[in-house]
């Protein structure tokens, strides 16, 4: 009988709009604060802008749609630099998150 209380919980959730406002509201800043303390970056024409908000280097790899690398840099504590790059596909490796870019 441990699936009746389960069932309740997913009905008061399901009647009342999901988590209570509190859950939520931790959830959301939680969500923020992990954003705005992640490296990030900008694709200005062949321009690839990042910044580092946070208080240790990133490193940043640049790969070509073959697996290739093609750029290593390291972005600096709180810091900001810039990579130009050909026209191409490319995978961005910025922490640890991975991004497909365009440079056209």
């Amino acid at each position: 009988m441990k699936i009746l209380p389960i069932i309740y919980i997913a009905l008061a959730a399901f009647l009342f709009g999901g988590l209570p406002c509190l859950a939520q509201d931790a959830v959301y800043e939680e969500v923020k604060n992990v954003v705005a303390e992640s490296p990030s970056w900008v694709l200005k024409g062949n321009t690839l802008e990042l910044s580092n908000p946070i208080g240790e280097e990133t490193e940043v790899y640049v790969f070509g749609i073959t697996g290739t690398l093609v750029r290593h840099a390291t972005v600096p504590a709180q810091g900001f630099i810039t990579i130009d790059l050909p026209a191409g596909y490319y995978i961005l490796k910025l922490g640890n998150l991975s991004h497909r870019i365009v440079v056209r």
